[in-house]
């Protein structure tokens, strides 16, 4: 699994990973040629660890809140160019966004409160094409400092849509704002 600790072993495991999902990401893509800048690469898998943007760290962290941290970090980086533009236009957000929902495909989750405790997000993140291309677009120009928290959010709400028996007591909207 990605993003599983903050060791130098699980940092070389992920920038390992992040390389077998480039190549084989770009095979998808035959007629485009593309450049990855290394440095850029290893600072993500670095960032990823240092400073993380919860109280209680990386290791403790919920799935949601790494894989959010990889796209917020993949992104601003932007480690991956090409010439060609379609449809590669957001080609960082396009294989940020991927790699998110992969690494939460079976990830499990270690709630508190009234959410079902170690379960495990079974299902893959399923979305619609329109949909897909609606979010990396909104993703193209996110930052950790400024997207962390609704990138979050977003990957959360994605996996419990087709994992909806992992997720809280659901409750409609307006009684959110109720005292009670």
């Amino acid at each position: 699994m990605l993003f599983s600790g903050v060791s130098a072993e699980a940092a070389e495991k992920d920038r390992i990973t992040i390389y077998s999902l480039l190549t084989g990401f770009c095979a998808h893509f035959p007629d485009h040629e593309f450049r990855f800048d290394d440095n850029r690469i290893n600072g993500v898998v670095f960032s990823m660890r240092t400073g993380f943007p919860h109280k209680d760290g990386f290791d403790d962290a919920s799935p949601f809140k790494k894989a959010a941290q990889f796209v917020c970090q993949w992104v601003a980086a932007a480690p991956i160019s090409t010439t060609t533009t379609s449809p590669c236009q957001h080609i960082n957000a396009v294989f940020a966004l991927l790699v998110a929902a992969q690494s939460l495909h079976n990830a499990t989750l270690s709630n508190s409160g009234d959410a079902p405790k170690n379960t495990q997000l079974g299902k893959p993140i399923a979305l619609s094409k329109h949909s897909f291309w609606d979010i990396v677009d909104a993703l193209s120009t996110t930052t950790p400092a400024v997207g962390f928290k609704l990138v979050s959010v977003l990957l959360e709400q994605l996996a419990y849509k087709t994992n909806p028996a992992c997720q809280y007591e659901v409750r409609p909207i307006r009684g959110m704002v109720s005292p009670t």
